[in-house]
């Protein structure tokens, strides 16, 4: 059976993953190398719960519910 790694995340906006792209500049030159494991601007989200290995077979079923859970609200929209 293979597994895929998830999380529900919510995508960031550029301006946004450019700005804690900025922070985490300034705090890599203050914190030992290799104390964290940064990543690139380009993969920055919010996770807002994350799942762990998930069958693969079972993707589209938590794909499904995801979409029905979210058509019953309105979308969030960053000002």
């Amino acid at each position: 059976m293979t597994t895929i790694r998830t999380f529900i995340a919510i995508d960031l906006p550029p301006d946004v993953k450019a700005a804690l792209a900025d922070v985490a500049a300034t705090l890599g030159e203050r914190v030992p190398r290799g104390a964290v494991r940064w990543v690139r601007p380009e993969q920055m989200h919010l996770t807002l719960r994350f799942l762990g290995d998930t069958p693969a077979d079972r993707l589209p079923t938590l794909a499904d519910a995801l979409d029905t859970l979210a058509a019953g609200h309105t979308p969030l929209l960053c000002a």
